[in-house]
């Protein structure tokens, strides 16, 4: 914010109207204001102050305190500021409550607190408070803040180097608009909070595979890892790596001698196993010669009755040559004698099963020939009553 005209009437020892031309100063941003005791220059800071907040810059005077006791009565308070901020012009026209004489009669009445903010683009802010409110929202200062950096008044530089850090600090931030740094600030804090929880997760995932570390041997490196283990240190990890690899290295050294060792046995027993075999082998074939002996002389023995079933055998051919063509014959006439036998058991069937039916229907027949003269008997009635039909045609006749 810069000032560029400063108006005020009826203002602490200013009795009528004063104009200060600021932006004559010029843009260096550094100039001095000087006089001699009471001559007025806090008064031009007072001023800025009350057209901005509606407050005096120092903590001596007061806003009643404002007016003039050199004016006249018809002589109105008021500041009217004009300055630039963020390239943009705005006026603000302020006047304190403060008591003046009746225009008419005697005594005095108030004149109320009033404020005009005129912002870029025509737009009129009207109101004590809003106006404030306004500038507050504007500049990103309070009344607090701006006395503390931007118009220390006399004796008053002493609180800002006073004040709390956190306050200067608030500031300062509103006042070189380093929120964004802050910002950046709290997001690189809850980052490092973030890794930091990662980092200990992995701390303790670490420990946690330290811990299921076997390594109870007697070589000298699964001492030193037990050691290790043992110690259960987060800054040990790079010696318990290294450990770990040359446990690995030994252990895969000593894997691969088990591995030819372990050749080495099966080669072993693989030999064995067909020298066993071998042996079951000749063992065997000395079992199958000691069958096949004893078999021999059971045959030499049994000679006698080989020759006799030879020639049984020898007889049975001629024989089976000579009845072969008789057979097919026999087979033949047997086949024919079944194919019949089963016709004979089928017809016999069939009549055992008509037989009841065929005996049931000749009673029915002997019945009904029992009953023919009176079947004629009934045929003559029957002729008879066929004959007289007429007869009763024509009594219907009459009778009708």
């Amino acid at each position: 914010m810069k000032p560029l005209t400063l108006v005020v009437s009826a203002f602490g020892p200013y009795a009528g109207r004063a104009e200060l031309p600021l932006e004559k100063l010029g843009g260096s941003g550094l100039f001095l204001i000087t006089g001699d005791t009471g001559a007025g220059k806090t008064t031009v800071f007072d001023a800025i102050a009350f057209a901005l907040f509606g407050e005096a810059s120092g903590s001596v005077r007061t806003v009643d305190t404002l007016r003039s006791d050199f004016a006249g009565p018809e002589t109105k308070t008021f500041v009217d500021l004009e300055f630039l901020h963020r390239g943009q012009k705005y006026r603000i026209i302020r006047n304190p409550r403060y008591e003046r004489p009746k225009k008419s009669g005697t005594g005095t009445t108030s004149e109320l607190p009033d404020a005009t903010l005129h912002l870029p683009g025509g737009i009129v802010v009207s109101g004590s408070t809003q106006v404030t409110a306004r500038v507050v929202d504007l500049l990103g200062l309070d009344f607090k803040q701006f006395k503390q950096i931007a118009m220390i008044a006399q004796g008053e530089f002493l609180k800002l180097l006073l004040a709390d850090s956190s306050e200067r600090a608030d500031i300062f931030r509103k006042v070189f608009n380093t929120e964004i740094y802050q910002k950046i600030q709290i997001l690189l804090k809850e980052k490092e909070r973030e890794l930091k929880n990662k980092c200990d997760e992995a701390d303790r995932s670490l420990l946690q595979y330290i811990g299921s570390i076997s390594c109870d041997g007697e070589s000298e490196t699964q001492k030193q890892l037990y050691a290790m283990k043992a110690d259960r240190s987060i800054y040990t990890i790079e010696q318990t790596a290294a450990l770990l690899n040359l446990l690995i290295q030994e252990d895969t050294a000593e894997l691969e001698a088990e591995k030819r060792r372990a050749d080495q046995i099966l080669k072993d027993i693989t030999a064995q196993a067909t020298g066993l075999h071998e042996a079951a082998r000749i063992n065997k074939a000395f079992a199958d010669l000691e069958a096949a002996q004893i078999r021999q002389k059971e045959l030499l023995e049994k000679a006698g009755e080989i020759e006799a079933d030879e020639k049984r055998l020898k007889t049975a051919e001629l024989a089976a040559s000579t009845v072969k063509p008789l057979e097919a014959v026999y087979q033949r006439e047997k086949l024919g004698y079944d194919e019949l036998a089963g016709t004979i058991e089928t017809y016999r069937k069939t009549v055992a099963e008509k037989t009841p039916v065929a005996q049931a229907l000749q009673s029915a027949f002997k019945a009904e020939a029992a009953k023919d003269p009176e079947r004629e008997k009934l045929v003559g009635e029957i002729e008879k009553l066929t004959a007289a039909l007429p007869v009763y045609d024509n009594l219907e006749t009459l009778a009708a």
